[in-house]
């Protein structure tokens, strides 16, 4: 499955030319030109990583990163930072603390954008498989009964912790 990446930058040259990169390399990038729009975006988009300026008109990055942090439904989206107009370790501390683990300072390379890119979307799905785990454990473990939904798709039945029946394509 593709991974589908929002690119929030008001710089549209450099929005075009990283969309394009990403498409080269297999991602389906999205552009968003202000704050606002990239969080509109995510509200209804079904992204799997944010790649955020921080100097975004209408709604700054920063504020953008503050409400998905204090969202339910978002908090946990990785976000990699590209900025040129916040540069240094205590900015680079200040996104960290608001779960940022990618702090790219403009002009970055090719390479160090990728390996964020793909280091962010690698650590997700470790963490989403590691929360899916425990979950698995715990219903196991505790001896648990009832339906099980995963995103969206058909329920999982479980009966005393043991998985009593399991979706198939077709009939």
């Amino acid at each position: 499955m593709t991974a589908r990446v929002l690119l929030a930058e008001d710089n549209d040259s450099l929005a075009q030319v990283l969309k394009r990169f990403l498409a080269g390399q297999g991602f389906d990038a999205v552009t968003a030109g202000t704050g606002l729009e990239a969080l509109q975006a995510v509200v209804t988009g079904g992204f799997d990583l944010l790649v955020l300026d921080l100097k975004l008109p209408v709604l700054s990055g920063v504020d953008l990163l503050r409400k998905l942090r204090k969202s339910p439904h978002h908090a946990s989206l990785p976000v990699i930072i590209i900025t040129g107009a916040y540069p240094g370790p205590q900015y680079a501390e200040a996104a960290r603390r608001l779960g940022v683990r990618h702090y790219l300072e403009k002009p970055f390379t090719q390479g160090a954008f990728l390996d964020a890119v793909r280091r962010a979307l690698q650590e997700t799905a470790a963490h989403r498989s590691r929360k899916l785990f425990d979950l698995l454990a715990s219903i196991y473990n505790n001896r648990e009964s009832g339906l099980l939904s995963i995103g969206g798709g058909p329920a999982l039945s479980f009966i005393n912790g043991e998985p009593l029946s399991f979706p198939s394509r077709g009939r």
